[in-house]
């Protein structure tokens, strides 16, 4: 609809933006920047993981959870210290176990805005008995709004030696 006002287009009055990708058939998260792993094993007290740079570290985040831009749905307890690490979500498109990283390119059908969702209050009691995060990081995955395809992103590709 065309707002009156300004003669802008105002998709948000009319529209619910929804996930790019509602139903997934598995969702994980994973390190990627060594400097946010270091800082955090750093602010809690324990030294750097020796094996970190050997393979990728992901866990299995609960795909059934997945939301779209829009309104957030939690319980009540899970907003004391609400934690949203904003990140980038890739999605793969075609089925793969243990490519390379050489192959990941042909596997990859889109790129996402994602926000892991975490009740740290919750979280860091669960995190005590060392099996990893449970109902304090698996109630909200929050991804899109939209789903940008690889092509899309080639006219704006930064060589890595800029980015540094």
């Amino acid at each position: 609809m065309l707002d009156g006002d300004n003669g802008q287009w105002n998709y948000a009055a009319h529209y619910n933006l929804l996930a790019p990708v509602p139903h997934p058939a598995s969702c994980r998260d994973g390190y990627s920047f060594r400097q946010h792993v270091a800082a955090a094993r750093r602010n809690r007290g324990v030294p750097m993981i020796e094996e970190f740079d050997q393979f990728p570290i992901f866990y299995f985040t609960n795909h059934r959870s997945i939301q779209g831009p829009e309104e957030i749905h939690c319980m009540p307890d899970h907003f004391d210290k609400l934690d949203v690490e904003l990140e980038t979500a890739i999605v793969v498109c075609r089925d793969g176990r243990n490519f390379t990283a050489d192959e990941a390119e042909k596997y990859i059908g889109g790129y996402m805005i994602m926000n892991d969702m975490s009740a740290r209050t919750l979280q860091m009691e669960e995190m005590k008995l060392n099996l990893g995060p449970a109902k304090g990081n698996d109630f909200c995955t929050v991804i899109g709004p939209w789903l940008v395809i690889p092509d899309e992103l080639e006219p704006c590709a930064v060589s890595a030696k800029y980015i540094h």
